[in-house]
């Protein structure tokens, strides 16, 4: 007779995804912070479900189920990393895909957006793709850099020169 043992330590899939959301979610606006104030920067924290459409806070961690950024850190964890070290690369395939998703919402005019307007309805269709944009390479910028060195901690240092 053969007896399978199950790991309850393991969280279920959805308390994995709350927490991945949970833990991504200071990177994120760490990154996003480093933005120009304006425009650009707005509608990028709009996407993300951290404003609404007057601007307001939401008190939200943001729209999305954080599939990619969990994905990452379980890997990082199966592999024996800490979680803590693979954050930039969590928050880096978040940003990429929220780089798809703008990008997307303007070519194929999708008018909503986890159930909102699209960001290109409220910021217009270029501002939408700058943000796309301007995410993408904040994405490039995260990954490998230990916690608390991301373009925020880099700006700063600059500052000092």
């Amino acid at each position: 007779m053969t007896t399978t043992s199950t790991d309850h330590t393991a969280p279920a899939p959805a308390a994995r995804l709350a927490r991945a959301r949970r833990d991504i979610d200071p990177v994120l606006r760490e990154a996003v912070d480093t933005l120009p104030t304006g425009g650009v920067r707005e509608a990028a924290r709009y996407y993300f479900g951290w404003i609404d459409a007057e601007g307001r806070p939401t008190g939200s961690l943001g729209g999305g189920k954080s599939i990619r950024a969990a994905l990452v850190l379980d890997t990082a964890t199966a592999l024996g990393a800490e979680p803590p070290a693979a954050l930039p690369a969590a928050a880096a395939v978040e940003l990429i895909q929220a780089f798809t998703l703008l990008t997307d919402d303007v070519l194929d005019r999708d008018r909503t957006r986890h159930g909102r307007p699209a960001t290109w309805t409220l910021h217009t269709a270029p501002t939408a793709l700058l943000a796309g944009n301007a995410l993408l390479c904040l994405a490039l910028a995260l990954p490998g850099l230990p916690p608390g060195r991301g373009p925020a901690a880099r700006a700063r240092d600059r500052s000092h020169v």
